[in-house]
């Protein structure tokens, strides 16, 4: 992993994390996880267990590369699997990842980077 100034954890890192989350899931039921991408392990948590991600993904990122599911699902898997479309208890929101020339991908046809709007 690189390691930028960004990258380091502020004093707030957890409420922010916190509130990112429970905007991300709303006040949905269901289940949410940390995925480490290094050991291909899982982590489940139920939704009403948000403080408690919180704290693990700010602490788990400083060493991994982490992820959690944009969309909850309706039960805890094992710690080898990781949510599908066949197991979202439900959608709050839409997320988009798209990769550009650059940055640290193993495959290099990818279009080039542009700006819209004021960013």
């Amino acid at each position: 992993m690189i390691e930028t100034k960004s990258m380091i954890p502020s004093r707030d890192a957890v409420s922010e994390t916190l509130t990112f989350l429970q905007t991300i899931y709303g006040v949905s039921i269901g289940c949410a996880y940390t995925w480490l991408l290094q050991d291909k392990t899982t982590l489940w948590h139920t939704l009403n267990e948000l403080p408690k991600m919180s704290r693990e993904a700010v602490k788990l990122g400083q060493t991994q590369d982490i992820y959690f599911p944009v969309c909850p699902q309706v039960k805890a898997l094992s710690e080898k699997e990781r949510g599908t479309l066949a197991s979202v208890q439900s959608m709050n929101c839409v997320w988009t990842d798209m990769d550009c020339q650059g940055g640290n991908h193993k495959q290099t046809n990818f279009p080039p980077s542009k700006r819209f709007g004021n960013g």
